[in-house]
């Protein structure tokens, strides 16, 4: 839950352009993550809920990603449970942008329901 004193402060949705920082002591979950919204103000992750804290995970992990492909490294994403605490809007985004990468991508969930969107586009493995 968010203090009542941080929510004029708490952004509705993050992109990844808006990203400026990540860094952690090589503990992920103590990873301090910061965000630089339009209005230049800065944003601890802490404060956000999970699935936003999600997304901030996704942009940075976008953001190697397409520094890898612009150094011509070749590269295989691995994403486990990728819907959990991600609404459906997002996963289309999210699913687009690593069909922009043009590599390969794999993903695990339980939920069916949100690979429909790529559904067309992918070889799926039913291990129920």
């Amino acid at each position: 839950s968010i203090p009542a004193s941080s929510r004029a402060q708490h952004p509705k949705s993050l992109k990844s352009t808006e990203i400026l920082s990540a860094r952690h002591d090589g503990d992920p979950r103590r990873a301090a993550v910061t965000s630089r919204r339009a209005v230049n103000k800065n944003l601890n992750a802490e404060l956000c809920s999970t699935g936003e804290q999600k997304s901030i995970l996704l942009s940075i992990i976008l953001a190697f990603a397409w520094t890898f492909k612009q150094k011509h490294i070749p590269f295989i994403m691995l994403f486990d449970e990728i819907s959990s605490h991600i609404d459906e809007k997002n996963m289309v985004n999210f699913f687009n942008e690593v069909a922009k990468l043009d590599t390969q991508a794999w993903y695990t969930g339980t939920d069916k329901k949100i690979f429909q969107v790529i559904e067309n586009k992918a070889f799926f493995i039913d291990l129920a």
